[in-house]
């Protein structure tokens, strides 16, 4: 017993000798003991026990933080859970959509093959939709239900971006950790967690497509950059098949499926270029393929055809080719070369001949001569020049100016980050090569961003010297890189070699910037997208500016440096998280009350095979709030049918049409929402010919307090605004220009006889080349009257309404809309502003604004539906079709395709 516990005593001894060494006095490190002591500290299981937590401890760490900055993001995320009401949609209208799937799912157990509620007489083909979403969503509400029984589908439809987001982050982390370091991961990690640009899509009621294909995207991403990282073969092929199949699932769910297809095709087609693989990575890159495909033809939006010739999608295929020529070449010419150029860039010259021919084989001669031309547009506009697609606010392409607004500070440091990694992508270099380069580099950093800066600048992204730069500066770039490589090729192989050691994953990082670049700069809505790269980008010059702080001897600049950073990195964190949960904290998440209310009434007091016309933006609503079947919706499969909406029934100034259109399409009610005022030039625009004979706008025009004038026996009011004019107007044998001339205001004279205000003919102020010219206006709408004018002027109408202002007084003229001789005609017009008393369309509801609802009822004040009171406020309002007995349905209004392609290009002027 007493030899034990004199070695218990000896052991202790020997760990505290052991920690001495570490930690002890500086003259015992001079002495040389720290060797001594680790290998004592080493000796004996206890001690071992003991170097292995303080080996751990920081990974400990960064993972406890990495918790805390999940808390802080989920924290903002649901500021908003108090404003989530029991009953009421999601305020995102895709989010509707898959709400019905999922319940549907829930309900049946499946998604029926087609859905009856879309696009009516012809349904919908759900395989052409995501439906890996509303099963994932289905099936998370059948797990946490098991938990938590009293949970309702709508809340779990709800909190599912919430629900998501530790993942992403943890995903995330781990995948810009594989890339660069914890620190780097952990920057990142905490700066994507609270800024705006990444918050939007990520926080409760926005239950769209965008959470779960980040989730995926990460995944996939992780997945190929471990597959790059790893050198045994057997890893790397599990590592291509998980990242295949999650980009897989990414097709299913999400349309950033084009961005992976991009990246992964030139990053392994740069690959072969460069000779910088080996046969693992050709090996990833096929598991990838084959994991990849099958998945997506689970959906019918994907084909083998269309992914081998769309361009976007061709590029991830395209390395095949060329790397099993590659292959051949080696085994059958070993050293010997065709053209004087390494087999690498024979095969991709090859193949690229070969690709040619097959397109034209399946395509056609023309479509391929269009090829390069069909290129240039989706590098200039991703998302193309279809009217429809350019009249949705988040399609419509940014300037970098707004870049700089959403991300501030960040903006910079992304940018300055980039460069850094093109300097570390091409340090394998000696320093001729390296720093040419880099500069090389930053010219088409700067080039792809900067080339559309302002609307109003030299670089405005549309014109010539701005596409010079944008293409230019990729010219350079990739003429430069070619030029070196094949001259160093033939005359220095030293320089050569080193090709094949540039890291493969910093190449990947930087082409993943440059696609998600193009994207945020040809879509607004693609900043989300983006904000991930950004952040990856300024986390990392952060963290290597306080790494090259370090290395100071002088410890006075060292802490100066790392305080100057250290404040910057601090004061973006928190500026992103105060910005955040102000704007989380106010956010409403559900359908607002006024279209709850009206989607009650309608699944009240319609018939449940009940059919609905309305613009686009509806339909989700419609069919998930209201229990309705709709002709168009959010998805927008059928972009011909909007232009029918927006041409024969909306803007149609013919009664006759309009019938036609919505009884081929067997609807039984018509609905204009209040927005629809402000969607005219939308839907004027989409509904147009070639030529723009219904594009219009409905602008708005104040009154004037100041410039009121008392007259003898009435008073002058003047109504401000600006409004160009739609179409060519000819006055006095004077032509006004649309577009170039406009109308600057009206004046409005009312005469008072007893009782009776009387409007005299208006006035409207034209502008043309800086000069005034008054000419008479043929119409007022006023007090819920229509009046029109006899004799010579401007066939528009001036339509007045009353605005309530906040101490409660109302001025019935308080504000205007101009409807131009285009719009006053309009079957919208003539509905829902003028009231207009038609046989056919019988009103059946209207949905007044909550706000106007509550006001009126608090203050009993006579206010009218129709009201400006901090911006203008209208019902919703329903009509009854009623068809005449001889109406007949006509196909050409069940057509799917544009007869006409100008009929749906945008011009640049537009």
């Amino acid at each position: 017993m007493a030899e034990e516990l004199k070695e218990i005593e000896d052991r202790k001894k020997r760990v505290s000798d052991g920690f001495l060494k570490i930690f002890g006095s500086s003259q015992e490190k001079k002495e040389g003991q720290e060797s001594k002591g680790y290998i004592e500290i080493r000796k004996g299981k206890a001690l071992a026990n003991i170097g292995d937590v303080f080996r751990r401890t920081p990974e400990i760490l960064y993972y406890f933080l990495l918790l805390i900055i999940i808390w802080i993001g989920t924290w903002i995320r649901t500021r908003n859970i108090p404003l989530i009401q029991a009953n009421s949609l999601p305020a995102d209208p895709d989010s509707a959509l898959f709400l019905r799937y999922m319940q549907t799912i829930i309900d049946h157990g499946y998604l029926p093959l087609i859905d009856n509620l879309r696009y009516i007489p012809l349904g919908f083909n759900t395989l052409a939709e995501s439906r890996f979403l509303p099963y994932f969503l289905a099936y998370m509400y059948k797990i946490i239900h098991i938990f938590n029984p009293a949970i309702s589908v709508l809340r779990v439809d709800m909190l599912y971006p919430v629900i998501l987001f530790p993942f992403i982050i943890i995903v995330f982390f781990l995948f810009v950790k594989k890339i660069f370091d914890w620190k780097t991961a952990l920057v990142s990690s905490a700066l994507l967690a609270v800024i705006p640009a990444f918050l939007q899509r990520t926080m409760i009621g926005l239950s769209d497509k965008e959470p779960l294909g980040m989730l995926l995207l990460f995944l996939c991403f992780y997945f190929l950059v471990s597959a790059l990282k790893e050198e045994k073969i057997k890893f790397t092929v599990i590592y291509g098949l998980f990242a295949g199949l999650f980009a897989g699932l990414l097709g299913l769910v999400w349309g950033a499926i084009s961005f992976v297809f991009m990246i992964v095709g030139l990053t392994f087609l740069t690959f072969l270029f460069l000779g910088n693989f080996k046969k693992k990575d050709f090996a990833s890159y096929l598991a990838f393929l084959i994991a990849m495909t099958p998945v997506l033809f689970i959906s019918a939006r994907f084909s083998i055809i269309g992914l081998l010739t769309d361009p976007s999608s061709a590029i991830i295929y395209f390395p095949l080719l060329p790397f099993l020529i590659y292959f051949l070449m080696q085994s059958k010419l070993k050293e010997k070369l065709i053209l004087k150029l390494p087999h690498n860039v024979t095969s991709i010259l090859v193949s690229g001949i070969i690709a040619i021919i097959g397109f034209i084989f399946l395509k056609g001669f023309s479509s391929t001569l269009s090829l390069l031309s069909d290129i240039k547009l989706q590098l200039l506009h991703p998302f193309g020049i279809i009217r429809l697609t350019l009249t949705v606010a988040e399609n419509q392409q940014p300037f970098i100016s707004s870049w700089i607004d959403n991300f501030g500070y960040l903006f910079w440091l992304m940018i300055f980050g980039v460069v850094l990694v093109t300097y570390l992508i091409f340090s394998v270099f000696n320093n001729k090569y390296k720093y040419w380069f880099t500069g090389i580099s930053a010219i088409f950093i700067f080039s792809l961003i900067f080339s559309r800066y302002k609307p109003d600048s030299i670089f405005n992204g549309t014109n010539t010297i701005s596409q010079f730069t944008y293409f230019g500066g990729m010219i350079l770039f990739v003429g430069v890189l070619i030029y070196v490589y094949l001259n160093t090729f033939k005359k220095d192989k030293k320089t050569f070699e080193k090709f094949s050691e540039i890291d493969k994953t910093l190449l990947f990082l930087f082409i993943c910037f440059v696609w998600f670049a193009i994207g945020a700069r040809g879509a607004i809505r693609l900043i989300f997208l983006f904000s991930p790269i950004v952040v990856i980008f300024a986390s990392f010059l952060i963290i290597k500016i306080v790494d090259y702080g370090l290395k100071f001897k002088d410890n006075v600049f060292k802490i100066i440096i790392i305080i100057l950073i250290s404040f910057v990195a601090i004061s973006i964190f928190y500026t992103s998280f105060q910005s955040s949960a102000s704007y989380t904290s106010a956010m409403y998440p559900n359908l607002n009350p006024q279209w709850t209310n009206a989607m009650n009434w309608v699944k009240d007091n319609t018939p449940e095979d009940s059919v609905f016309s309305h613009w686009w933006d509806y339909g989700y609503w419609v069919q998930t709030a209201g229990e309705r079947a709709t002709v168009l919706d959010g998805g927008n499969a059928l972009p011909y049918w909007d232009h029918l909406m927006g041409r024969y029934v909306l803007t149609s100034p013919h009664d006759e049409e309009a019938l036609e259109m919505l009884y081929t399409h067997n609807s039984t009610h018509l609905l204009i929402d209040p927005s629809d005022i402000g969607k005219y030039p939308a839907y004027s625009l989409i509904g147009s010919d070639e030529n723009y004979d219904r594009y219009s706008w409905i602008n708005v025009f104040g009154l004037n307090e100041q410039a009121t004038q008392e007259t003898r026996n009435g008073t002058i009011f003047l109504f401000q605004g600006g409004t160009p004019l739609d179409e060519d107007f000819m006055w006095n044998n004077e032509l006004f220009i649309g577009q170039r001339a406009g109308i600057g205001g009206f004046i409005v004279e009312t005469i008072q006889e007893q009782d009776n205000i009387i409007l005299k003919k208006p006035t409207a102020i034209f502008v043309k080349d800086n000069k005034r010219v008054d000419i008479p206006l043929n119409c007022i709408f006023f007090n819920n009257r229509k009046i029109e004018y006899e004799g010579e002027g401007l066939d528009g109408c001036l339509y007045i309404m009353p605005k309530l202002t906040t101490d409660g007084r109302i001025n019935n003229l308080g504000t205007a809309y101009y409807l131009s001789p285009r719009t006053k005609n309009s079957l919208m017009a003539r509905l829902y502003l003028f009231g207009e008393d038609n046989p056919n369309f019988k009103l059946v509801h209207v949905e007044e604004d909550f706000v106007v609802t509550s006001i009126r009822e608090q203050s009993g004040l006579n206010i009218p539906s129709i009201i400006d009171f901090n911006g203008i406020r209208a019902p919703i309002k329903i009509w009854e079709i009623n068809y005449p007995y001889d109406i007949k349905s006509d196909s050409f209004y069940l057509e799917t395709d544009f007869p006409n392609q100008e009929i749906a290009l945008s011009k640049e002027n537009y």
